[in-house]
């Protein structure tokens, strides 16, 4: 019986081409805040270490873990599994006896194989919040692993074993996160990743901190995971977001809230709740929520933005995904074309940013579908300077959507069956090594990445605020709205411009880099010098 109630979750960066530069801009995922809260909330001492905000981090979790920890669990999307298990492996080395949990995406698509390997106890299966009080009774010799449903591990045998499923969480279950289980001022001190997007004039001091407002998803968008695990939309009361609102504001002094729900808005009792209840409270903040651009269509929609303007949401994130609309009908975004033009004309002139994200590289997606996608984002970008670009990105082919099914079976393609195999078939990035030119038009990589870095240049460098009204920025403005006009002709030597850029950027931030970490260590051999100065005069 293992009656120890120390715990250590890590969460790790997004892939092996994660650079911390940006540490502190982004909170953990979702999914382990949630864990830890409710490990937390039962009287469990828990770590939660940030591998996306501490570079150290694979050294700070071998430090924390000792025979007193009861288990190390890793949230890992495919993207991480690699090194979420060498990290294993190394815990493995030092305390055989701690159990190791793996939950995330790639747990729940491949729960079998992931327990197969010899640092890994349990695989959670999809969502895990009851879950993970069960295996906590089990590691207190008050259950049986076999009666956990939602999860997978090997017998004595070594056989492996999968329980049944188990329901989705209530999220009138799962408390708010508690962010003592982080080094807090880390995170509201950073620039958060969404200043550009809430404060695009540059004139707050924000404090941005993350509300858990939805779980799951109503849609059917046929590259969305949860379409595969049937994870339905489950929604918060307004009233228990408003007082979250006003309960870090209070401790923590928030003024930028980030609504973790795939759609803030598909409740319209809930969305007018909410907004009475901030004029109510007379709550000031910056805001972000995601919805989706066929809503604008609505007269009463288009009123109900007005007042969200009114309350504080300056960022509105919506999937565009595509300038066709048979790709449109490929993913089934149920949506037309000229929703996203309605809807960018519906926002501006406003305090809103609207943001859309857009996706280039399905299967079946001709030369002119690319480019409709480049110039719809051209025409979005030109119609108000607020407008915000997620991409495009080239389509990524990771498991768990139905396209990815789709394209394993159509086009032969094999899944590794180990973390060897994984090792071997994942980019930097953590997408599967495919070769695309199966379905992609010839010229279409160089093509992609050329307007991509044109538009990312416009959106994030040219379009700042402080350049925006210069004569020789808006020049340069006009030049790559020309460009992204004519960008079926001279790609190619756009292509290799971009290139040469980014290795010399890349080179910059490599010294940038090598420079901050020497400072580092310098700065942390003077503290150590200073305590055993202090010890020494002390004794």
């Amino acid at each position: 019986m293992n009656t120890n109630k120390k715990i250590i979750l890590v969460n790790l960066p997004q892939g092996n081409d994660y650079r911390h530069e940006d540490a502190g801009k982004s909170y953990p995922a979702p999914g382990i805040m949630v864990i830890g809260t409710i490990l937390k909330k039962k009287g469990y001492d828990v770590s939660l270490i940030d591998g996306a905000l501490y570079r150290d981090y694979e050294e700070k979790v071998l430090e924390k873990v000792s025979g007193d920890t009861a288990f190390i669990g890793f949230s890992a999307m495919t993207s991480q599994i690699v090194m979420a298990h060498d990290l294993a492996e190394r815990v493995k080395a030092k305390c055989p006896g701690v159990p190791v949990i793996f939950g995330g995406v790639h747990a729940t698509l491949y729960p079998e194989q992931t327990v197969q390997n010899s640092c890994v106890d349990i695989a959670v299966i999809n969502e895990g919040s009851k879950t993970v009080l069960e295996i906590m009774d089990y590691i207190a010799g008050r259950k049986h692993l076999g009666d956990i449903n939602g999860i997978a591990f090997c017998d004595k045998n070594g056989e492996v074993k999968v329980t049944p499923p188990r329901d989705l969480d209530d999220i009138l279950d799962i408390p708010h996160f508690d962010f003592k289980l982080l080094d807090i001022e880390r995170y509201l001190s950073a620039k958060s990743v969404y200043k550009r997007e809430l404060d695009p004039e540059d004139t707050e001091e924000l404090r941005v901190m993350p509300i858990l407002t939805g779980l799951g998803c109503c849609f059917r968008c046929a590259f969305c995971i949860n379409v595969i695990l049937g994870r339905k939309y489950r929604l918060r009361s307004a009233e228990s977001v408003v007082n979250e609102m006003k309960r870090l504001q209070s401790e923590y002094g928030a003024n930028g809230f980030l609504f973790l729900d795939e759609d803030f808005c598909i409740n319209r009792k809930r969305l007018a709740e909410f907004i009475d209840l901030v004029k109510e409270k007379g709550i000031d903040f910056s805001g972000r929520i995601w919805t989706r651009v066929s809503y604008f269509r609505q007269e009463a929609f288009r009123k109900t933005m007005r007042e969200l303007e009114g309350i504080g949401i300056r960022s509105i994130a919506m999937g565009a995904e595509s300038g066709s609309q048979k790709i449109l009908d490929y993913i089934k975004k149920d949506i037309k074309l000229d929703d996203i033009t309605f809807a960018a004309k519906e926002l501006s002139g406003g305090k809103i940013t609207p943001r859309f994200s857009f996706i280039t590289g399905m299967e079946g997606e001709k030369k002119e579908d690319t480019i409709a996608t480049y110039k719809l984002c051209r025409d979005l970008l030109a119609a108000n300077p607020r407008v915000d670009i997620a991409g495009p990105f080239i389509f990524r082919y990771y498991p768990g959507s139905p396209i990815f099914a789709e394209m394993v079976e159509k086009y032969n393609i094999h899944i590794p069956q180990s973390i060897d195999e994984w090792r071997k078939a994942l980019n930097d990035d953590g997408s599967l090594s495919i070769d695309s030119q199966q379905w992609t038009w010839p010229g279409f990589s160089r093509y992609s990445e050329s307007m991509h870095d044109y538009i990312t240049t416009y959106a994030y460098v040219l379009n700042k605020p402080f350049y925006r009204e210069k004569t020789l920025f808006k020049i340069l403005k006009k030049m790559i709205l020309w460009r992204i006009s004519c960008g079926e002709h001279l790609y190619v030597l756009d292509y290799y411009f971009f290139k040469i850029l980014k290795k010399m950027r890349s080179l910059f931030k490599n010294l940038r880099h090598m420079t901050r970490a020497r400072k580092e260590k310098i700065d942390e051999n003077d503290r150590n010098n200073s305590v055993k100065v202090e010890v020494n005069a002390a004794s």
